[in-house]
């Protein structure tokens, strides 16, 4: 997973791939899920400045806490899959949001 990680990294972001800093606001974070869920699905990587440069997620229960957001601030169903990796002693956690079922 680490090697996918760096390897999303350096190819920098994209419409399918947006770097989240070290604090995660709850109504950005859930727009972005629900922009990625009416295209084509896309990777949040949180913990990534937008210059690629590894910050680190701070947040303790960073899986938890982006499941409820994504289940209290967003108006839709669609699969996402979380996962925390540690790179350069430094949380990233990958939020993987499929394109959802009932677009506008």
């Amino acid at each position: 997973m680490q090697d996918s990680i760096l390897e999303f990294i350096v190819q920098g972001e994209s419409a399918g791939l947006e770097f989240k800093e070290k604090e995660v606001r709850p109504d950005t974070l859930a727009r972005e899920m629900a922009a990625f869920a009416n295209i084509a699905g896309g990777i949040i990587l949180s913990g990534v400045s937008d210059t690629g440069k590894i910050e680190g997620f701070e947040l303790d229960k960073a899986d938890e806490s982006i499941s409820n957001i994504a289940t209290h601030n967003v108006d839709f169903r669609t699969k996402i899959r979380i996962k925390s990796t540690l790179i350069e002693d430094k949380k990233v956690v990958s939020i993987e949001i499929a394109k959802g079922k009932h677009n506008p």
